[in-house]
């Protein structure tokens, strides 16, 4: 069952809800060159940052539209389809990076050419949150609350289709780079509204069976 899942994954892990995928949407579009790597971030990717800091040039197939990420947490390499509009970005990035600094051997690459950083990335991101009217008061939204937010997304649409999500969990998880499912269940007991989903799909099974 997905409570005893949750209920696990929750001792293990910060109760800390993912930033609103609403205000999250208000970031700007376009993106700076250190911000570019945001862009893997949007609904459809959800890496971890430091797989995209550590992206070769070579892991973007931007033809067929899929993404090489190498193994962080987990123990294999993931192949991500893209979403058009991040193949586009990249692709307008690969194009000014390309010319700039042709022997660059990572993706996103510093003004210099060397690899990207994280502090960069960061600055550049807090300016983009600042700029979309984010940095009010209470908790400032994280480079990594993007990808909660595609982990959450998913779940919703997943419940409000009718989906059977025991059987698709894996899918998700390995998706993620998770290690093993127990890991993105916790998204589950972490957002109030997939609670109420998952309490309520509960309540209907149960007066079936009665």
């Amino acid at each position: 069952m997905w409570q005893v899942h949750a209920g696990r994954a929750s001792e293990q892990r910060q109760q800390r809800a993912p930033h609103p995928r609403d205000a999250l949407q208000k970031l700007p579009a376009e993106r700076s060159g250190a911000t570019s790597c945001d862009r893997l971030r949007t609904p459809g990717e959800g890496v971890r940052i430091g797989e995209a800091l550590a992206l070769p040039v070579t892991g973007a197939d931007l033809d067929a539209g899929l993404l090489s990420v190498s193994p962080a947490k987990s123990r294999c390499e993931r192949i991500l389809p893209l979403h058009p509009s991040t193949v586009e970005a990249l692709a307008g990035y690969a194009r000014l990076r390309d010319r700039k600094h042709p022997a660059a051997r990572t993706f996103f690459v510093s003004i210099r050419g060397t690899a990207l950083c994280y502090g960069p990335v960061l600055q550049a991101f807090r300016q983009a949150c600042a700029g979309a009217g984010l940095d009010g008061p209470g908790a400032r939204p994280r480079i990594h609350d993007l990808r909660h937010a595609f982990a959450v997304t998913t779940l919703l649409q997943w419940y409000r289709s009718g989906e059977d999500i025991a059987a698709q969990m894996p899918a998700l998880s390995g998706y993620l780079g998770h290690v093993s499912p127990e890991g993105t269940y916790w998204y589950i007991s972490a957002v109030p509204e997939l609670m109420q989903l998952a309490a309520a799909r509960l309540a209907r099974e149960e007066d079936r069976d009665e």
